[in-house]
């Protein structure tokens, strides 16, 4: 199964033009990467999603808006939309983080998409290593083969070191492959190439996929993050 995942910062709406050309640039990669992955996570969708469900049914992949509660108990916009080749899955929304995380059950791997705290310490840190347990957990008690945690995990991945191995036992860090024009000065979130896009595999073989466009994506000043994709098996 290929999965990509990008966190498109809101770009799900076109009501005016600065809108409409963060919407265009998210839409253009979603219509490429549609002909490539099987399962694809938009992370940071708006309140907009079910629009954005019937604007990208264009696709021809099975949609779904998955929700996540504010701290008011409405949508937050920070929630997510998968879309998915062949096959309807199961997305929910689980846990009471302060960023959300989503379950997506295929019947043979459970994939969590998440979205950690923006601290880029401690506090997200502390948040993916709840993540890891709660999907290896719930991958075990339903007996999945395996499972793998992917998306915007606001900690650098080369902060992570040999003394975290004793909470992360079982689970390997997987990088994305790099971007496609990588000697572009990134502008904010990934100012010196900071790597926070990536994946953990548990149970199951993964290799990084590229999941850039055939035209120039990375306009770091629209969508400060790079989309990564994952073959598992």
């Amino acid at each position: 199964m290929d999965i990509a995942f990008w966190n498109i910062q809101r770009a799900s709406s076109w009501g005016t033009s600065d809108a409409a050309a963060r919407y265009g640039l998210m839409a253009a990669w979603v219509d490429e990467m549609a002909t490539r992955f099987d399962l694809i996570v938009l992370a940071e969708v708006t309140q907009n999603g079910p629009a954005l469900v019937k604007e990208m049914k264009s696709t021809n992949m099975w949609c779904q808006f998955v929700p996540v509660a504010n701290k008011k108990g409405g949508v937050s916009p920070c929630s997510f939309m998968v879309l998915s080749k062949g096959v309807k899955v199961e997305a929910m929304a689980v846990g009471d983080g302060k960023r959300p995380l989503i379950f997506i059950d295929t019947g043979d791997i459970l994939v969590g998409a998440c979205h950690t705290i923006a601290t880029q310490g401690e506090p997200s840190k502390e948040e993916i290593l709840d993540m890891l347990a709660h999907l290896g957990g719930t991958a075990s008690t339903h007996k999945r083969k395996g499972a793998i945690l992917l998306g915007d995990m606001n900690y650098a991945i080369d902060k992570w070191s040999v003394f975290d191995s004793a909470y992360t036992k079982g689970w390997t860090l997987r990088a994305p492959c790099k971007a496609s024009n990588a000697a572009q000065a990134l502008s904010k979130t990934h100012r010196l190439g900071r790597v926070i896009d990536y994946a953990w595999l548990a149970g199951i073989d993964g290799s990084a996929r590229a999941a850039s466009a055939t035209h120039d994506w990375t306009d770091w000043d629209v969508i400060d993050h790079t989309p990564i994709g994952f073959r598992v098996a």
